[in-house]
């Protein structure tokens, strides 16, 4: 057990560490984003002209996306054991995703996170399975009683992940790659079969 919680610090340190450079390079990179443009069109014409673009500026981009490929690879790994439990706190627009803290929620999004925990569809593994986007958007229509088309599904899709990256934990809370999309399959919650979804005070 100790060496389990002395494991779970370290990635969590490691984790926001990972998350503070990317900040700070945000920062950074927000400043120079005039600059940027600027030599955005240099290297458009570079690259046009069969030019090789200008070094400094290659290696400094080349870092960045380096650094931020770190922390995304960081942050699949700590999403792949999945979560065991989604609770949504209807009355208070809140929910509660794996051993994570409550963050609010708006409606749509919750009846879409309620949606992704449902059983059935394709599944071969630990986790419920996969939905049909038609199933989604039938599931959807139903809870929210008006239509919805799969573009909209999309969208509040990627709505959702942004509510998830916003509120990350480090250790089984919420992680923009609990979603998975999988072609042919549709798209599900990393969240265990033999998990449990509780929805309080309210009907979603």
């Amino acid at each position: 057990m100790g060496e389990k919680m002395v494991r779970g610090e370290d990635i969590e340190k490691s984790l926001k560490n990972l998350l503070g450079e990317v900040e700070d390079l945000q920062s950074e990179v927000d400043k120079r984003t005039e600059r940027i443009s600027r030599d955005a069109y240099e290297i458009i014409d570079c690259l046009q002209a069969g030019k090789n673009v200008p070094k400094a500026e290659a290696r400094r981009e080349g870092q960045l996306l380096r650094k931020a490929e770190q922390v995304e690879k960081a942050i699949k790994r700590l999403a792949s054991p999945g979560v065991n439990q989604v609770l949504i706190l209807e009355d208070r627009g809140k929910v509660v995703i794996g051993d994570g803290w409550r963050f609010k929620l708006p409606a749509t999004l919750r009846v879409l996170l309620l949606v992704l925990c449902l059983s059935g569809g394709t599944s071969n593994g630990r986790f419920v399975g996969f939905k049909k986007w038609s199933r989604i958007q039938d599931e959807m229509e139903d809870r929210l009683g008006r239509k919805i088309n799969k573009h909209g599904v999309e969208t509040n899709l990627s709505r959702l992940r942004g509510y998830l990256l916003e509120n990350l934990e480090p250790l089984g809370g919420a992680n923009p790659y609990l979603i998975q999309i999988k072609r042919g399959d549709g798209v599900r919650l990393r969240l265990l079969k033999d998990g449990e979804v509780k929805v309080q005070n309210g009907k979603v």
